[in-house]
């Protein structure tokens, strides 16, 4: 899992043009997104050189992948394109969690943050640098959030949230019922 290590625990150096920090080589051009305000940012590695990273851009939901040269590389870290799994109005998500199924596929759910506040999943399919999702699926329509998932198997995940006083949890099987998985 070095492109974990590289990205959430590397060790800092001085940038030789700035003051600016680097992790491992990556300049701050190198940002995911800065064309918006991000919150609830989540990255999963789904190899030793692919993570992806999912985020709230003002609102909006997206992902994309980021990617090292090699197992054990510390440069030459790049960053794919950015794909939309959710069009929202509100600023923030109530929730966001993405999980790895396999090296190749993936899930992200989010609590919407607006109106409803429902909690819905998408299938993320991961092919080197470029990325798809499957269509919308809907774990809850209970207004929720606090939102965590984890997977159990290849084929399936635990999305765990809160839709009251009291915690709710669901396996998804509904999902792959329905064809999202």
């Amino acid at each position: 899992m070095a492109l974990a290590r590289a990205l959430l625990g590397g060790r800092r150096r001085p940038s030789a043009a700035s003051n600016a920090k680097t992790y491992h080589g990556v300049e701050p051009t190198a940002c995911f997104d800065t064309d918006f305000s991000t919150s609830d940012v989540t990255v999963e590695a789904f190899s030793e050189t692919i993570a992806v990273v999912c985020w709230s851009a003002q609102g909006d939901g997206d992902c994309r992948t980021l990617t090292l040269a090699g197992p054990g590389s510390q440069d030459d870290f790049a960053v794919g394109s950015r794909e939309r799994f959710f069009s929202g109005e509100s600023e923030a998500f109530r929730g966001l969690a993405l999980v790895r199924l396999t090296a190749a596929r993936g899930l992200v759910c989010w609590a919407d943050g607006v109106g409803e506040n429902r909690v819905e999943c998408r299938s993320v399919a991961v092919d080197g640098p470029a990325l798809g999702y499957g269509d919308a699926g809907e774990v809850t329509a209970l207004p929720s959030l606090y939102l965590t998932a984890d997977a159990l198997t290849e084929d399936a995940a635990l999305v765990c949230y809160s839709a009251s006083s009291e915690g709710i949890a669901t396996d998804l099987a509904g999902l792959r019922r329905q064809g999202h998985l």
